[in-house]
């Protein structure tokens, strides 16, 4: 059972890499809020098709909708946070700081149970010391401004990371009371109308879909829907510090990886020490997982 949720867990971390370069393709030609609705959008039908196929499109309790809906409203948050912390400071400065989500993720999995252990700490902590390698800017030389106004856009990034961090564990929950297929049909749902709402109550423009960019759309939206609905079955049997650990170093170590390339960026020491420490952290949090499974 350990063994096919640490498979499921790398199948979650190389699907999010995709998504992120696909994202980042169509980031130019469309709003956040509207790549996002025509992600959720495209989701529902797949979702419903998951669920219905492998007979997990239930709830079982009408508990689990007071679950749901925070979870909705953390990943509404995390976005609009990750959306505010772009406009306010460079992006190479302020991403790395989503790599402490595996550690909100882990220390609240300690509330239901969940055990890291000694190893997977170290990796979840090599995977930080590389992600503070990337930046061109490291954000503690930041001294020549006042305090709040320099960090603002470090803020934002840590509450982003706080709220994806625990909306894992939240989804951890819901799966308690319903089935990953449901829950995955809900959850793109919930978002879809929280963004047509947006939509509706701001002046945010959209531009129309072209359709040249169908394919990549398409392709995107079945990324998406693999990402998240591997994510929902992996941490039915892994701790959901070790799907973040991994997913957010391998999405990381790809971006590096694609820089160096097809976009031709230079292969600095730094780059390569920190693509050392992610494939390392990455490692051992997989086998502390093996070894806590084995000694349970």
């Amino acid at each position: 059972m350990v063994l096919e949720g640490l498979v499921w867990t790398i199948s979650t971390a190389v699907l999010f890499a995709a998504l992120d370069a696909l994202r980042k393709q169509l980031s130019s030609k469309y709003a956040v809020s509207q790549l996002a609705l025509i992600l959720c959008l495209g989701q529902i039908p797949l979702f419903w098709l998951w669920g219905t196929v492998d007979n997990s499109f239930y709830f079982s309790s009408f508990e689990y909708f007071a679950v749901y809906a925070l979870s909705v409203a953390v990943n509404i948050v995390a976005l609009a946070s990750f959306v505010r912390s772009v406009s306010l400071s460079p992006l190479s400065e302020t991403v790395p700081l989503l790599c402490l989500s595996p550690v909100f993720s882990s220390l609240l999995g300690l509330a239901i149970g969940e055990q890291t252990g000694a190893l997977g700490w170290l990796g979840i902590l090599l995977i930080l010391i590389g992600s503070w390698l990337i930046p061109k800017s490291p954000l503690l030389m930041q001294k020549d401004k006042p305090l709040l106004h320099a960090y603002r856009g470090h803020l934002f990034m840590l509450l982003a990371a706080l709220c994806w961090g625990s909306s894992i564990l939240i989804d951890k929950i819901c799966l308690e009371f319903a089935g990953h297929g449901f829950h995955a049909f809900a959850i793109s749902l919930g978002m879809a109308v929280c963004f047509v709402l947006f939509k509706l109550r701001t002046n945010v423009k959209w531009t129309a879909i072209n359709l040249a960019n169908l394919p990549v759309l398409i392709i995107l939206i079945v990324v998406a829907t693999g990402a998240l609905g591997s994510q929902l079955v992996a941490i039915q049997s892994v701790g959901v510090g070790l799907v973040e650990a991994t997913k957010r170093a391998t999405s990381v170590f790809a971006a590096l990886m694609l820089g160096v390339i097809i976009f031709r960026e230079s292969a600095s020491t730094k780059k390569i020490i920190a693509s050392v420490l992610f494939i390392l952290g990455v490692c051992f949090t997989l086998f502390s997982q093996i070894s806590l499974s084995q000694a349970s």
